[in-house]
């Protein structure tokens, strides 16, 4: 059976955009708000680009302001925030605790593979 897209929101797309955005992208309690199914919520994601473009601008979003939460904790002096954004955007220069470690495998059959860090 051949994908359906559609192009344009319908008005229940719209109000579940809406509750996604009130509830923190929080796809239960959206759904409750609107009288849906989860499925429903997926079945549109897969089915319409339009609502997966705007699922995806809404997550996005949320990411923002917790950026700049973050921010602001880290310019009120917050010791933990700063630690965990050195940690996560100064990898590149060295705040990590662990290695990332980046593996290349050419053949297409793996059996088993053991890594070992020694310290």
């Amino acid at each position: 059976m051949a994908k359906k897209i559609t192009k344009e929101l319908t008005k229940r797309q719209e109000t579940m955009l809406k509750a996604l955005e009130v509830t923190g992208h929080n796809i239960t309690q959206a759904c409750k708000k609107v009288g849906i199914k989860r499925e429903t919520h997926y079945y549109w994601l897969h089915n319409s680009d339009v609502y997966k473009k705007a699922d995806e601008d809404i997550q996005e979003s949320l990411l923002d302001f917790a950026e700049t939460m973050l921010m602001k904790k880290i310019k009120d002096g917050d010791t933990t925030s700063l630690i965990f954004f050195l940690k996560t955007k100064g990898k590149r220069r060295g705040y990590s605790e662990r290695p990332d470690v980046e593996v290349n495998i050419e053949s297409k059959k793996i059996d088993k593979i053991q890594v070992e860090f020694i310290e």
